[in-house]
């Protein structure tokens, strides 16, 4: 199993804060997996 790491750094307006991530995290599935295309 391969690993991949990209730190995701938020800022909130005020000390507790929801934060929608899943577009962010959907955009760095996606960078993953064109460099594992391309190293293929």
């Amino acid at each position: 199993m391969k690993t991949y790491r990209k730190e995701l750094w938020l800022e909130a307006r005020q000390r507790r804060e929801l934060i929608n991530i899943t577009p962010t995290v959907a955009e760095r599935l996606q960078e993953n997996s064109q460099q594992l295309l391309r190293k293929e």
